[in-house]
């Protein structure tokens, strides 16, 4: 988790605030993509090598995603000054049980609204 906070801090670094946020919005998308393709609510055929390799990538960036997405979130619960102690223990709740889903709740739900909009 350290590593993934710290690839999260070093990104935002190097391009920035917004193109962060721009990541973080298109890592919790392709993170929600592939879960409904995991458990076959997309309906997507999986029996031409064109959809085989549009699901492998799909599978890789989303694991990639995962982890600039969780990382990220756990690094601004770390930084947040801002929140209550319940505050604080509720999001480390959501966010140690929730995995990804819990990062993808806390990104809509409190990181996004305090950084602003993203475009």
């Amino acid at each position: 988790m350290e590593l993934a906070g710290s690839l999260f801090a070093w990104i935002q670094q190097r391009v920035g605030v917004r193109a962060c946020n721009w990541l973080l919005v298109v890592s919790s998308v392709l993170i929600l993509a592939m879960t409904l393709v995991i458990y076959d609510v997309a309906g997507v055929p999986e029996d031409t090598a064109i959809a085989q390799i549009a699901l492998g990538l799909l599978g890789v960036t989303a694991t990639l995603g995962v982890f600039f997405l969780w990382g990220g979130m756990w690094l601004h619960w770390r930084m947040t000054l801002w929140a209550g102690k319940w505050s604080k223990r509720f999001w480390a709740v959501v966010l140690f049980l929730g995995f990804w889903y819990g990062a993808v709740i806390y990104l809509y739900a409190v990181y996004l609204p305090r950084k602003g909009t993203i475009g």
